[in-house]
Parts: C-alpha cells; structure tokens; sequence
C-alpha cells in the first residue's frame, strides 16, 4: 500500500487538502486495509460496504468518524483509483442539532465579574460584546 497511500496523498496535496484532512483518510484507508489485511485497491465495493457497516454496527464509532472515512474511500476509489463514482452507499449522518448553550445576562455578570484584574475582565466582555470566538480573541 505504499505506492498506493503516496498516490493518493500526492492527489490530495494537489487538490489543495489541509495536512490534518490528509492525515485522517490516509488513516481511515489505513484502517480499511488493515481490518481485510489487503490494499484497499484489491477491495470490492460489497467488501467496502460492509466494513462501513462493521463500523457502524460493531465498532459503534461516530458518525462523523464514518463519514469521514466515508469521503475517504471516495477520494481514494474515485480520484486517486480513477474508478466509477462512489460504486458503495452509506446512510446519510444522523447527528442530532446541538443548539449553543446561552447564559443568562446574569451567569455573563457573574463570569466577568469573577476575573482577578481589569485585563482579564476587559478581555471578556470585548469577547463577549463582539461574540468572537476563542480563536479570534487570541
């Protein structure tokens, strides 16, 4: 599987994919082969199927996870195999609406008035105020 994992990982570098999306489908591949101890090139689409099922129903894993091997095996069949699109199905994810959690005017108060100097505390309600992200606030 190395000339294969270096094929499909040149494609996806081409293609403009971030370092950690191209970490996860060469380990979801990864996966794929080792779990029928074949290169995946040799796999039927029914022998994919079914290891999507294996995931699913014995691994339990999450859903994001089998969609993101799902997209994986996709990339890999599809662009890298150059293979008819997608020849395997797989149910649509199921995850449930999180709705964001929003504090009371109180608890925000509370949460600012709870920081230790006038930094901190102008840091937070700008945060706050403006709505940004973590990330952003950094």
């Amino acid at each position: 599987m190395a000339t294969l994992r270096q094929q499909m990982d040149n494609d996806k570098l081409v293609r403009g994919f971030a370092e950690r999306t191209r970490e996860s489908y060469l380990a979801a591949v990864a996966r794929l082969a080792k779990f029928y101890r074949r290169s995946p090139d040799q796999l039927t689409p029914e022998e994919v199927q079914a290891y999507l099922v294996h995931m699913l129903r014995e691994e339990q894993l999450a859903w994001s996870t089998c969609n993101l091997s799902v997209s994986a095996f996709r990339f890999l069949y599809h662009t890298t195999l150059k293979r008819p699109v997608a020849t395997f199905t797989v149910p649509g994810a199921k995850q449930p609406q999180k709705l964001p959690e929003i504090l009371s005017p109180e608890e925000v108060q509370r949460i600012i008035a709870s920081t230790l100097n006038r930094r901190q505390r102008v840091l937070l309600a700008t945060a706050y105020g403006a709505g940004l992200r973590l990330s952003e606030l950094a």
